[in-house]
């Protein structure tokens, strides 16, 4: 597989995962980009400026990201995959060397698609338990898609932008995968950066009025059984993921 170089403007983020996300792309090593297909990991990709993008479909193609980033270059290797730790895993099972997979591997970031509804014919919401549960935070309200108007071509959204997760490799992440320990004892030591997990960077920008609870739904998973903490916890990780100021001048994804 030959590696391509991308060079391309930024994808926004929030602050905090955006200065992680900066600080991980201007090293050498190994970076997973994971979603569905389809989830615009490529835009994503091409933030990494000076990186190598290498999709990765089999087991020769992530040893061969593996072996470039051994060799000083920044990888970043797009998998299809629904979460960070069946990322992780994927590669594992596929045969790659884990050693090497350890020792190169310096992060992984999850992202989701999410459709940006229309702030001109949006309708107001209300608090919805049910999507508190499925997302492990306290009942939150977001605007409803509308009937659709001109500005939205009648469809009650217009754009997109991604929903992320940033998850660094420290030591007991690198430990967990040289040892192959199991998918659910290798996501408890996926921890987000600044508590930010994917849903809660969804509901955040529901909350903020950017994409309705129906939209959630459609494309972000629910909270896996590995996150499971305790109801404090998990509202402290989706307020700093509220109040935090956003990265300034965030491009949307179209």
């Amino acid at each position: 597989v030959d590696p391509v170089r991308l060079d391309l403007p930024s994808v926004g983020m929030c602050r905090k995962v955006d200065e992680v996300w900066r600080q991980m792309v201007a090293q050498p090593g190994l970076i997973l980009l994971c979603g569905p297909t389809g989830a615009g990991l490529r835009a994503t990709a091409a933030t990494a400026r000076g990186a190598f993008y290498m999709p990765v479909r089999d087991k020769e193609a992530a040893v061969a990201a593996v072996r470039a980033a051994e060799q000083g270059r920044t990888v970043v290797a797009r998998v299809v995959a629904d979460s960070v730790p069946e990322a992780l895993a994927l590669l594992r099972d596929w045969g790659v060397p884990r050693a090497s997979l350890a020792g190169a591997l310096r992060g992984v970031l999850s992202q989701r698609r999410v459709r940006r509804v229309c702030s001109v014919c949006a309708l107001p919401g209300e608090a919805d338990v049910r999507a508190a549960e499925r997302y492990g935070t306290f009942a939150f309200a977001a605007p409803r898609a509308g009937p659709g108007c001109p500005e939205c071509h009648y469809r009650g959204y217009r754009g997109s932008f991604f929903a992320s997760e940033l998850v660094t490799v420290d030591q007991p992440l690198r430990d967990a995968v040289e040892m192959g320990v199991t998918l659910r004892d290798l996501g408890e030591h996926c921890v987000p950066v600044a508590e930010r997990s994917l849903q809660a960077d969804a509901v955040a920008k529901a909350i903020s009025g950017d994409t309705t609870v129906e939209e959630l739904y459609r494309c972000i998973p629910p909270l896996p059984a590995w996150r499971g903490k305790p109801a404090e916890e998990r509202h402290r990780g989706l307020l700093r993921a509220v109040t935090q100021p956003e990265a300034p001048s965030p491009v949307a994804a179209t």
